[in-house]
């Protein structure tokens, strides 16, 4: 049974730091989307350049087909598009096989800083499509793996468990945080059902289940400051020292 339980916390704040970083990267997305787009489309603009023989110091000749190539593709880059997925997602996929091929060209494969330029871009373009694939989706995905509201009237036989294991590690309440956000999702699914019939028992319905999870809440919890002052009379049981130097005038 402990095992369970355990099994079920740690799951529990898998879960939620999964979300925490989903809903942390979905706030960023398009800000570090645009910011790999346009350094991805500097960097084709700086082969291109390169390709052009114009660049000072660069020792190479001009490779026309080159240089419009990677300026054709820096403007591919800046049309990419985070809010058509599925479009930017295929593209990106033909720029890191397109450069990844070029890479094996004479001219580029003799050329210690065009590879490292290429690889970098390369990176960033897997980024990108790392990114252009965080959706609202997972998340809802998330909720409906980690739903838990058939196991609420389960939960409640593991009470003493948690108050022993509580007991044992009193910062195993910060697991348990996570297990009772998880035991939110009482609360999802008889409000969505009453909230899309519309019917005016929404309010009476959500007070009831809430009211139900703070018992439970309550009954985990009374623990800790029973707990906290079993400690604290084991302190306060310790032994002082008795013996204590005496002062010796010289």
């Amino acid at each position: 049974m402990e095992q369970v339980l355990l099994l079920l916390v740690h799951t529990a704040q898998l879960e939620f730091l999964v979300g925490s970083q989903l809903k942390g990267l979905m706030a960023s997305k398009e800000t570090k989307w645009e910011s790999l787009k346009r350094d991805g489309a500097e960097r084709m603009g700086e082969l291109s350049s390169f390709f052009s023989g114009a660049k000072e110091l660069t020792r190479v000749k001009r490779d026309e087909r080159l240089e419009k190539w990677f300026a054709t593709l820096k403007g591919v880059i800046e049309s990419l598009d985070h809010r058509d997925s599925t479009l930017a997602g295929r593209k990106i996929q033909q720029l890191m096989t397109a450069l990844d091929d070029v890479g094996q060209f004479h001219q580029v494969e003799d050329n210690a800083s065009v590879k490292l330029f290429l690889t970098d871009a390369i990176l960033q373009l897997k980024q990108m499509i790392r990114l252009v694939n965080i959706k609202e989706d997972l998340l809802i995905a998330l909720a409906t793996i980690s739903d838990f509201s058939f196991g609420f009237g389960l939960i409640k036989d593991y009470i003493s468990m948690m108050h022993a294991l509580i007991k044992r590690d009193p910062f195993s309440v910060l697991l348990l945080r996570a297990t009772f956000l998880k035991l939110a999702s009482v609360l999802d699914l008889p409000l969505v059902r009453i909230n899309q019939v519309g019917s005016d028992d929404l309010v009476s319905v959500a007070q009831y289940y809430s009211s139900q999870l703070v018992d439970f809440l309550r009954n985990v919890l009374e623990v800790v400051p029973v707990n906290m002052f079993v400690i604290l009379n084991d302190i306060i049981q310790v032994p002082k020292p008795t013996n204590h130097p005496k002062n010796v005038n010289p």
